[in-house]
């Protein structure tokens, strides 16, 4: 099955998890990403604010590149710290904080919100990653990417659901 570029091969023993799907999608978006005014002589940083539901699913990204520029993880991120990220991850165990603090600290900044949370584009986050039978759906806040000034490929936007807030 190709994924993304990512091939797993049919009738394989065992079948990707969840969390290891969501990573390649992670990766695969931040590829088709264009931040304004990005330094691609840094590392691109992606955090996640919460509880890492990843484990060893990230192992498969860690050591790729996204337009030249290595990926470097941020674990368990705290709200102030979140403007050193190019990518935010916001978990399912904080959803509850998610319109209150977690979005409104990032509203402005050119960073890329990505959740796994029921409604998370509806309440303003810019890409969802839900899990639809054994598939992964897109779902994709426009109003939010541009608020931010970060550009998504169209190709990324034809594989998406597009929610309004």
């Amino acid at each position: 099955m190709l994924l993304f570029g990512l091939t797993y091969q049919v009738g394989q023993a065992k079948q990707p998890s969840e969390y290891q799907l969501k990573a390649a999608f992670l990766y695969n978006v931040a590829r088709m990403v264009d931040w304004p005014k990005a330094d691609r002589k840094k590392p691109l940083v992606v955090c996640l604010v919460g509880k890492d539901p990843f484990g060893a699913a990230l192992n498969s990204i860690k050591k790729k590149k996204v337009k030249k520029r290595p990926l470097k993880f941020m674990m368990d991120v705290k709200i102030s710290d979140i403007s050193e990220c190019n990518i935010v991850f916001i978990t399912q165990d904080v959803q509850d904080s998610l319109t209150t603090n977690i979005l409104p600290s990032i509203e402005n900044q050119h960073i890329l919100t990505v959740g796994d949370v029921p409604d998370f584009a509806t309440q303003g986050g810019m890409v969802n990653l839900l899990k639809n039978g054994e598939r992964i759906a897109i779902e994709i806040n426009l109003k939010a990417v541009k608020a931010s000034n970060i550009v998504i490929s169209s190709r990324l936007l034809t594989l998406a659901k597009i929610v309004d807030e």
